[in-house]
């Protein structure tokens, strides 16, 4: 699989170098003049790091801040309908990326100076070659028979191939760059085998292993590819509870990094939800799941004197100002409230801001008192308790102070 989903190109405006920040020059004359968005991919949700339009020759620089420095994972040049380009961005601080086509009219980029985006670009080009010879020579064995010299020839060749085959999945797996983790997520998804020869029993044990013992979560978190893996996981063994708390508890359990366990457990709780076994997540353990889940009791709020406070028969909907689904969401919980108050049914908002100013422009449109912010973003009380680790997050809480729902839109509850 080729890390390129389409092929297209991006940029932005020039900038003096800083100290921990990264900078990629680009060269994509087919794509001058296009306007373009670039993100860092993180679990389900992502950081917008620019917008922009391409130079009139295509060619221009992105700048990844300081602040992400540390950041190992898969950014995204987004070109909206044109298409999206994913590359790699692993502490590699200056690097460029050129597209041209081919005389045989074929797109192509060429990559200097990141043995990251390299690998993976390598990489799949070797397997694609493995792959298609491995098909040739099941074509020759199914067009003679075992005695005749063609076939014997071409299991001679069969067994180099695997040894070929096996010898890319262990460099994979034996390399250091985040490009290799990341391809071991692309052959899950294609599911690619560590063997070019294997039973159907063989390979689900295998995939079984790689999940619980294998798959680096903090990779996966960054990688773009959160949501497709962890239903590729979850799925096969919806139908087996015992199967399913012993596999998701085995995860959670080998999870150091909080961020990561926190969105895993958000995940779980979402497909859980889908699969009707909502009534099993206790049995994950809360030392596991880092928040309250459905039919546990609701943490205390705390509001914006420290006071803490009890919540019943509450809609909680924790929001971010510079968010625009948030906002979205803002609004939507604003043209209900009557009915919800009707309802008997209380709203408290909980702002992930940091800037007062910021928090207090988004706050003139409230409608309802409590409208909470410690301007800690994620950090804060409120955030931690409640295991909110994307926004917008809603959470409804009943008469006894029992969770009932987590949302990410009101029409979830609504409908």
């Amino acid at each position: 699989m080729n890390i390129l989903k389409t092929t297209f190109f991006f940029a932005l405006g020039t900038f003096g170098a800083i100290q921990g920040q990264t900078n990629i020059d680009l060269s994509f004359p087919d794509f001058a003049g296009k306007d373009y968005s670039f993100y860092l991919y993180k679990g389900m949700q992502h950081d917008t790091i620019s917008v922009g339009t391409l130079d009139a020759d295509g060619n221009s620089q992105i700048s990844i801040p300081a602040q992400y420095a540390d950041f190992r994972g898969v950014g995204a040049l987004d070109f909206g309908r044109e298409g999206a380009l994913d590359i790699v961005i692993s502490g590699e601080r200056k690097f460029s990326i050129k597209s041209y086509v081919q005389p045989n009219g074929e797109p192509t980029m060429e990559y200097t100076g990141t043995p990251e985006n390299q690998f993976v670009v390598d990489r799949a080009n070797k397997i694609s070659r493995v792959l298609q010879k491995g098909q040739l020579i099941g074509a020759v064995q199914t067009a003679y028979k075992p005695f005749e010299m063609f076939f014997v020839a071409a299991e001679s060749e069969k067994k180099n191939i695997e040894r070929e085959y096996a010898d890319l999945q262990k460099a994979t797996s034996q390399s250091s760059l985040y490009a290799a983790r990341l391809c071991e997520i692309f052959d899950y998804m294609n599911y690619r085998p560590d063997k070019l020869t294997i039973t159907e029993q063989e390979a689900n044990s295998e995939r079984a292993d790689f999940i619980l013992n294998r798959l680096d979560f903090g990779a996966l978190y960054t990688s773009g590819q959160w949501s497709q893996v962890t239903s590729e996981w979850i799925y096969p063994i919806s139908g087996d509870d015992t199967l399913l708390v012993s596999q998701t508890k085995q995860v959670l359990q080998r999870l150091s990094d909080r961020t990561v366990k926190l969105n895993l457990t958000n995940r779980l709780m979402q497909l859980f939800a889908k699969y009707g076994k909502d009534n099993l997540l206790p049995q994950l353990g809360l030392d596991n799941l880092l928040m309250p889940v459905l039919g546990q009791k609701a943490p205390a709020i705390v509001d914006n004197n420290g006071t803490q406070i009890e919540p019943k028969n509450t809609l909680l909907i924790f929001y971010d100002s510079d968010c625009g689904n948030c906002q979205n969401e803002l609004h939507n919980v604003i043209e209900k409230y009557n009915l919800l108050r009707e309802n008997r049914i209380d709203v408290i908002s909980i702002a992930a801001d940091t800037d007062k100013n910021q928090f207090d422009y988004t706050a003139q449109k409230i409608v309802w008192a409590s409208n909470l912010c410690d301007y800690k973003g994620f950090d804060g009380a409120n955030f931690v308790s409640y295991g909110v680790v994307g926004t917008p997050t809603l959470i409804l809480i009943d008469k006894d102070g029992i969770i009932r729902g987590r949302y990410a839109q009101l029409k979830e509850w609504l409908n």
